[in-house]
């Protein structure tokens, strides 16, 4: 499992959306925690949670987006992957018949020494 550091702090690639969602979270309610003794009202307290909230959900979508690229990114990656592998071996498959084919020619020109001797 590889793990990153990025924006949000470390997080791994098999849970990376979850791990990316409680690190938003926990921003979120540390800046609520801090602001709250500056709040007045209750108005201005679901204010900032919603606030919150659209940003987390703003992020989640680019979050969204990023990976559907990095998917795509991977599927072509992969493409090229197999064509690579069958290139490889089609060129292995070229090598073996080119040394079968001067084997043939060498023992056929050996035959022709030894017959015109």
């Amino acid at each position: 499992m590889r793990k990153e550091t990025g924006k949000f702090g470390s997080y791994s690639f098999n849970n990376l959306e979850v791990s990316i969602m409680t690190n938003i979270v926990d921003l979120a309610s540390v800046r609520r925690e801090k602001q709250a003794a500056n709040l007045t009202s209750s108005d201005e307290a679901l204010a900032q949670i919603l606030f919150d909230l659209k940003a987390t959900v703003a992020r989640m979508e680019t979050l969204g987006k990023e990976l559907l690229v990095t998917q795509q990114k991977l599927e072509r990656a992969e493409k090229r992957a197999q064509w690579a592998q069958q290139s490889m071996d089609n060129l292995r498959g070229l090598c073996v018949q080119y040394i079968k084919s001067e084997c043939s020619l060498n023992k056929a020109i050996k035959n022709r020494d030894d017959t015109i001797h």
